[in-house]
């Protein structure tokens, strides 16, 4: 059973009088809650004091009392969320290590906790296609201090070294904040809604992929766009922290080049290696077993262990 759903009235309640009628007492459950809406673990915590051969996995997609994105007016109820989940839940699972590391640290009766990533759904295979205009694609939004500034900056060098007039910048989200340099806004196109099949078709079809998180205090940011991005091995072009789990991931799968965020010779460098490929029509040599290992289908299998640890198969 998995709640996650938004927190709307008396959700709780009716939340809570629905699982009731579904829950067999005699029977072995195993009921998930997760993030981000943080109401689920409440009724998660509910369920568990009524049922007690209920097991209870709670699983955060984000971090919760060391998450900078937080408001600060909602900080300390994520600290008493937190303090639920390590005192009643039999197991938690969380997004990477990092994440499972830090929790760790106050993890006192010693549960299970498993790093269980997101992933890609659909068919990963290698792709040797390329545009007639080189083509990149930058698939989410910009928001606080994740911009495209550097990369701008970088792609106008580009631009003036190797005078590139067939490029195309796909920006798939919305952009409203964004304001695109006056040398590049002829290549740009923007879509602000895209279904995400049509969004993976376009990404399967990039000549690069534009990945871009600054550093943060918060470790252990994937972003959820880099397991698409993956499995449609087109090369990716990250501009992010390079001491991270996404660039040491994308570094481990041979699937881009890392630059750092503030790096603009670093990110010129990526932006041109990428290029290249595309101009003498190459592609790169994927750590395709590692790749495949990111599709939700095998991510599901560690949720299964992580489900037989608790009844101990």
């Amino acid at each position: 059973m998995l709640l996650n759903v938004p927190h709307t009235g008396n959700f709780e309640k009716q939340a809570f009088k629905k699982v009731k009628e579904i829950i067999k007492p005699e029977a072995d459950t195993v009921i998930i809650s997760t993030s981000p809406y943080i109401e689920t673990h409440f009724i998660a915590k509910k369920i568990k004091e009524n049922f007690s051969k209920i097991r209870w996995i709670a699983d955060l997609r984000d971090a919760l009392s060391n998450n900078p994105y937080i408001p600060t007016n909602q900080l300390n109820m994520h600290h008493h969320i937190e303090d639920i989940i390590l005192s009643y839940a039999d197991a938690v699972s969380t997004v990477s290590l990092p994440i499972v590391k830090d929790l760790e640290t106050k993890n006192d009766r010693k549960i299970p906790i498993t790093e269980i990533r997101n992933g890609f759904d659909f068919e990963a295979r290698l792709r040797f296609q390329f545009n007639e205009r080189f083509t990149l694609v930058y698939a989410g939004t910009f928001y606080a201090n994740r911009t495209p500034e550097t990369f701008f900056e970088a792609l106008k060098l580009v631009l003036k070294e190797h005078q590139l007039s067939d490029l195309m910048l796909v920006f798939l989200g919305n952009t409203s904040g964004v304001k695109i340099p006056d040398e590049l806004f002829a290549f740009v196109e923007r879509y602000d809604k895209v279904p995400y099949n049509d969004a993976i078709n376009i990404i399967q079809n990039a000549d690069g992929l534009l990945l871009i998180h600054p550093p943060t205090a918060y470790r252990g940011v994937y972003t959820g766009k880099l397991f698409d991005y993956l499995g449609a091995m087109r090369p990716i072009i990250a501009v992010v922290d390079k001491t991270d789990v996404a660039a040491e991931l994308i570094k481990d799968c041979n699937a881009g080049f890392v630059a750092d965020f503030n790096d603009i010779d670093e990110i010129k460098t990526a932006i041109t290696e990428t290029y290249k490929l595309w101009l003498n029509k190459q592609t790169l040599a994927y750590n395709q077993e590692l790749i495949l290992m990111h599709h939700r289908a095998y991510q599901v299998k560690i949720l299964e262990h992580l489900i037989r640890q608790l009844y101990n198969e």
